[in-house]
Order: C-alpha cells, then structure tokens, then sequence
C-alpha cells in the first residue's frame, strides 16, 4: 500500500486518539467478524447445495444401471400367453452386455433365493439372500435400489455393491428381483468406479461414498474404501438421512467444512471436505491490515476524534450493511471504492467476491434449468413412443413430439427396412397429404450418408445443401433449414427423422446432443414395436400348426374313417343286413365321437369358457372324447358341483388330459379310469384326482419324464400347491393321483414327497 496525504495511515496518523482507537477496534471487530460470518454461511450453503446437485447427479449415473437391468427383462418377454426366455439362457446369452457389472448380475425370487446368475457367478445359485439390505428394502418398498450396502458377495467373499430391480405381476407383488453386483475396490479400473470419478470435478474438495453403516465405498484415500469411516462427524450426521453441512476437526485435527447428502434411491450418502484453513486464508491479510490501522491510530491527536470516526468508519459501515444483505442472500452487493487510501483494496476484494458469488450462482441456476430441460424433453418423448407398440404409431407420435419440442415447420419419420437401404416413409407433417404415395420409399444414399449420421444428429444450411436431386427440390421449395435425426438402437440405424425449417434458427452442440439421444430413446422404441410384430406373427404361426395337428390325429382321423364306412355300408346292407347295421352303430358312435373332438378343440381354443365349464363335465367330454378317437373306454367317475377356483380346475383338467394323452400313446391299455372326489383332512376342505389304465405301466426309476409328460404335470401342480404322485410297476398298470386342499398350506406338509414316484410291490 502506498503512503499519500489521502491515505488511510495518513488520516489515522492526523486524526486519532484512544478513544477513536477503541471505537476502531470495536468497528473492525465487527467487520471482520460479519465478514467472516458471511462467508461461512456462503461456503457451507454453496457445499451443502453442491453436494446435495452431486448426490443427484450420481442417482442419474446409478439409474442407467438400474435401466440396463430393467432392460434384462424386457427382453427376455415373449408373447403374452409363452413362457419368457429361462433367466439362465437369457443371462449367458447377454453377458457383454452385463460386462460393466464386474462381480456379476443374478436373480432372486420373492423368498430371496438366487433362481439364476451369469456364466461368471454360477457359484450363487440356490444361495440364500433374503437377509441382504437391498432384498429386505426391496420388500418393503418395491422399487429399484441404485446402490445397496457394502455386502461379500463377490468371488472368494470379495465386498460388493448391488444395484437391485425388482419385477412385479400385475398386483403389484415382487415376482423376481434382478441384482447387478459392482466390486468395491481401491482402484479405478472398473466402469463404476470410473462414473463416480467423473463426478468428482472440484480439486479443492475431497468426496467420499459411505454405505448405511458408514463404511466407506469410495474415498479420496484408496487405503480407506471398505473400511469403516462412521467415527467421523460427517459420517454420523449423513446417517440421519438430511441434507447439511457442518464445520469442525476431522480425525487429524484438521479444521473443515463438510457438507453431505444422501443419493436419492439408494443406501448410500455422499460426504464432501473442504479445508476451512484454505477458505479463510484471505481473511487473513484483512487481519494484519486492521493491525496496522490500529497501531497507527494510537498516535493520533484527541482534539479531532469525532472526525476521524466519520471520516474512517464511513466505508467500514457502508461495507458492514452490504455484506449483512450478502448473509440475508442478496448476493448482488457493489460498495463504493474509496480514492487513495488502503481500503479501496478491501472494497475491491469485496465487490470482487460479490460478483464471484453472484456469477456462480448464475451459471448454476444456468446449468440446473438445461439439464432440467433435457430431462423434460426426454420424459415426453418417453412418454409418447411407450403408449403403442405399433410401428407406424410410434414414429408418427414421436415425430409430432419431437416438431413440437423443435418448433420446425414440418417433418418426416422414416423406417429402414430390415437388412438393407431403403427408406420407407410413415408419415409426415406440414407437407402435402399426398407426399406419402409420391415418394413411399426411397434410398438411403439419396437422403443422406451413413457416415454423416454415424456422428448423430446432424443439421445443414440451403448453402450447404448436397447436389442430389432430393435436396436440390427441398431448396425450390423454400425449405433452408433441414435437420436430420438418426434413430438407433444398439448400434444399428433403423430409421431417420428428418426436420425442416423455412427460417433457420441456431442449433448449438448441446442441442444437437439432445436430439441425438431421443433418436436412440425413439430408436429402443421402435427396435421394441418390431420385436413384438415379429413375436405375435410366430404365436399366429405356432398356434395355427398346432391347431392343424390337432385336427389331423384327431378329427381328421375320424372323419376319413366316417368316410370310408358310409361308401361300405349300402353294398354291404344288401349282402348282410346285420353286419351294414353294426357299421351303421359304429358310424354313428364315430360321428358321436368326431363332435366330441371338435367341441373339445373349440373349448381350448377358448380359455374364458374352459376356465367356467365344471370340472366334472371336462373330465366327462374327454373321456367320450378318447374313447372316440382312440377306441378304448374311459371310466369316467366325479362328484358334482365341487367349489374349486377356475386357476385350479383348468391346471387339474390339463394333468388329467396330459395323463390319458400318456395312456393312449405308451400304455396299451384296454381301458382306463378317471376318478374325481371331494376330500376333508384336519377340517380342510380338498379335492383328489385320479386316473389309472390297465396298461403296461413302466420301471419309474428308469423312466424318461419329459417324454412321459410327468415334468409338464408336475409342474402344473406346483402352481397350484398340489401333490403329485405317480405309481407304476411293469405289467401293472399306472396310477396318477393329484391331491389339492382350499387352505394355502405349503405343498411339503400335505404330503411327504410332492412328486414322488413309486414302484408297486
């Protein structure tokens, strides 16, 4: 600081006394403490809203992985009324796909037992995990968990991180939950660990991750992850769940300022350090200013003390009322620089950290509204391409949106036909209505370059438009603006939207990044429409052969047989009258028979009325129908009016039509029985199915059970909490018996062996 007549020292030097000194020193004290306040309350409120966006910000990150997993089972579904993909298939199929989940992705059922892992953690099925925090969170609340305690489950017990969804039926009850496992480790080499890397941008800050129980998954000291950090203040204040900040001394009885937030969706807790030395290191030299003033004061004549006071405390007071506005939050304060003397240089310093504080605030609330945008835009296009899963729909909805968001004067949605260049148009907006029949397809080259849409969405000015034919018409027709999207889907083009503007508006980076994602967001959609096109073409195909092969070994059979005898019967009644009536009777049971058939293929093909009809009458229409087609009697025996659910009556008819299906094909049995009756064990209201032939019968221990059909009837009765027992012997027949009790008592109580198979002695 320079000395001058006007400077501070100088008027000190002229004007003080110790009375002005003292009041002085109360001045400064207040200053500097009102300084030191604000800034405090500024840093903690900066820390703590930093972090709270940075918690945010890592449950964004975390929900990718939590959208890949959910992804797994959206896959894995086929058409409705098949069976999806078996986890296990689907997961080792998919494994590069689950590369970035380093330890693993399994699945657990409603119990918390592992029915299903990749080819890298086989080691974890049948495994017992219903005592992990992610399950038992998941069970109370089903929704997806981005980020589960430290827990050993990796290889050789290694800690682990899981990211768990859970899959709910229709009532909204956990039917399987899918866990992806992440290792915690001190390094960065995996892809999660490198995500939260990218997140911890402030050098000056020192960013930890701490599970529930305060141990650490992610540290600025490698050393520590895993340990147990919960001894340190912050850790302990994060636990209660609240966003804040705190100021005090870490174990090193260094003075800091920790801020901590919880990550949304998760059970884990961010905790940011910021060194308060560091922060208030400035103050400091405001310090050894006010001593030097003080010091100089004492000198001063007592004869001109009130001047002195309101000539110094001046741009002290003025200072002291803008930064108790900054500590109320009104960050745009601006003081007056004195001229020519020392605290011009503390007036600069202030204004200058106003301005600071008020720029970043801004850029934050900048940065805030973009990214709030870009979500937005990219939940209405969700919004839209998930209502249909028609194709054509889906590119017509998603073009509107996407218009809409753009403010374009018109636009067109292509699809790319499967296997090879051609574009073929869906529909398009502000163009002539009959834009769709002049140009339905076109090629690919003469719209734009693979190239060029490999870098995403691109956009071209009329000045640039390329020579082709396509663009020279869209420049005739006043367009000076197109805009192309590429819709892709792992990796793939599947389809183009394409954007036009008669007045060109700017379109920056962010922007063209923006509109690339919805491609991709837009591109799964439809990837997801083909699929299911595809899917319901093959349920059409596979239910129309099976319909076909039905009719072909049964009414098919019948009817040739109808056939031939009624070209017998008239030359064979005027040779021998008895016999032509026998055929006759036998013609009518066949036509009897051949009803039976076509009533019972009419009746499957209709669930709602196979699900209505008695069980007694089922069990009577297959037993006439059988004994038709197959010309072997079926004693057919069931109590009336037997209250059982439809879910129970239709899986007990299908064992029984599994069971005689076996009989017909393997037994060679004369005959068979089928028996239906009501049971009561210990006040519990039941029902046992039996059905037995005379047949052959086979060795159970040697016997293949797939080509029998028991695996298909034990399942059946598995879903419904039956048992199952099957008796056989060679030469002695087989024995099917089904018992099924109202109360909903676990299948292993009812009976010793749920589907045993037993040899008679």
């Amino acid at each position: 600081m320079r000395f001058s007549l006007r400077g501070l020292r100088t008027q000190i030097l002229a004007w003080s006394v110790l009375p002005t000194l003292i009041i002085l020193l109360v001045v400064a004290y207040f200053s500097f403490w009102t300084y030191f306040r604000v800034t405090e309350v500024l840093v903690m409120d900066r820390n703590r809203e930093l972090t709270r966006l940075l918690a945010g910000q890592m449950g964004l990150e975390l929900a990718e992985y939590a959208d890949r997993l959910e992804s797994l089972d959206d896959g894995r579904q086929r058409a409705p009324g098949e069976s999806p993909m078996p986890w296990l298939s689907y997961l080792d199929g998919h494994l590069p796909y689950l590369h970035d989940f380093d330890s693993g992705v399994v699945v657990v059922n409603e119990t918390g037992i592992v029915i299903a892992a990749d080819p890298r953690r086989l080691d974890l099925l049948g495994a017992n995990w219903s005592d992990r925090s992610h399950f038992r969170r998941v069970q109370t609340q089903p929704v997806p968990i981005l980020l589960s305690d430290i827990e050993h489950d990796g290889p050789e017990d290694h800690p682990v991180v899981a990211v768990a969804v859970p899959r709910l039926d229709d009532e909204g009850q956990i039917n399987e939950i899918v866990i992806g496992l992440f290792a915690v480790q001190s390094h960065t080499g995996s892809a999660f660990y490198r995500s939260l890397l990218r997140l911890d941008l402030r050098m000056e800050s020192r960013v930890y991750l701490v599970d529930s129980q305060g141990r650490a998954i992610y540290h600025h000291d490698p050393e520590r992850v895993g340990t147990d950090v919960s001894s340190q203040a912050a850790v302990q204040a994060v636990q209660s769940g609240l966003v804040g900040a705190w100021r005090g001394f870490d174990g090193a009885d260094e003075e800091i300022v920790a801020s901590y937030a919880p990550i949304p969706h998760t059970l884990a807790s961010l905790v940011e350090e910021e060194s308060w030395t560091d922060l208030r290191r400035i103050s400091l030299g405001y310090i050894r200013v006010l001593i030097a003033i003080l010091f100089f004061a004492v000198l001063i004549p007592a004869s001109i003390v009130s001047i002195a006071i309101r000539r110094i405390t001046r741009p002290i007071k003025n200072l002291t009322i803008r930064a108790n506005a900054i500590s109320r939050g009104e960050l745009a304060q601006i003081v007056d620089v004195p001229q020519g003397n020392e605290l011009a240089e503390l007036a600069q310093a202030f204004n200058q950290m106003s301005s600071q504080l008020g720029s970043l605030y801004g850029d934050l609330e900048r940065r805030v509204e973009a990214r709030t945008r870009e979500l937005s835009a990219m939940n209405e296009i969700a919004g839209v391409v998930s209502q249909s899963l028609n194709l054509d729909d889906i590119l017509a909805a998603a073009l509107d949106k996407v218009l809409e968001l753009m403010d374009m004067g018109a636009g067109t949605a292509y699809e790319l036909e499967p296997g090879s260049d051609t574009l073929r148009l869906i529909a398009q907006r502000g163009l002539p209505s009959e834009a769709l029949s002049q140009r339905p397809e076109v090629g690919l080259d003469e719209v734009v370059r693979r190239k060029h849409l490999a870098e995403g969405a691109q956009v071209w000015q009329q000045d640039r438009f390329p020579s082709r034919s396509l663009w020279q018409a869209l420049a005739r027709e006043g367009w000076n603006q197109v805009v192309m999207i590429p819709l892709v889907c792992r990796g793939e083009l599947i389809g183009l939207l394409n954007l036009r503007a008669r007045s060109p508006r700017s379109l920056g980076e962010q922007e063209l990044h923006l509109l690339t994602g919805i491609g991709s967001q837009i591109g799964i959609a439809l990837e997801n429409a083909r699929l299911y096109r595809e899917a319901g073409a093959l349920a059409v195909m596979a239910e129309r052969n099976r319909l076909a092969h039905d009719l072909h070994d049964s009414v098919t059979q019948t009817i040739f047989t109808v056939n031939l005898l009624a070209g017998v019967i008239p030359a064979l009644y005027e040779d021998n009258p008895e016999e032509a009536q026998l055929h006759l009777d036998e013609l009518g049971q066949l036509t009897r028979s051949a009803l039976n058939e076509m009533r019972a293929l009419l009746l499957e093909l209709r669930p709602a009325a196979l699900a209505q009809t008695p069980l007694d009458e089922l069990l009577a229409r297959l037993g006439e129908s059988t004994a038709g087609s197959a010309r072997m009697p079926v004693h057919v025996s069931a109590d009336h009016r037997l209250d059982i659910p439809p879910r129970v009556r239709v899986a007990l008819y299908r064992i029984a039509q599994e069971a005689i299906n076996n009989v017909v094909k393997h037994s060679a049995a004369d005959q068979a029985w089928i028996r239906l009756r009501r049971r009561v064990v210990d006040d519990n209201q039941g029902v046992e199915m039996i059905v037995r032939d005379d047949g052959q019968g086979f060795d159970p221990s040697a016997a293949l059970t797939d080509r029998l059909g028991l695996s298909i009837m034990r399942e059946r009765a598995n879903d419904i909490q039956a048992t199952l027992e099957v008796e056989s012997a060679p030469g002695g027949g087989t024995t099917v018996r089904v018992l099924w009790y109202a109360e909903e008592t676990p299948v292993e109580q009812q009976m010793p062996d749920m589907a045993m198979s037993k040899q008679r002695s």
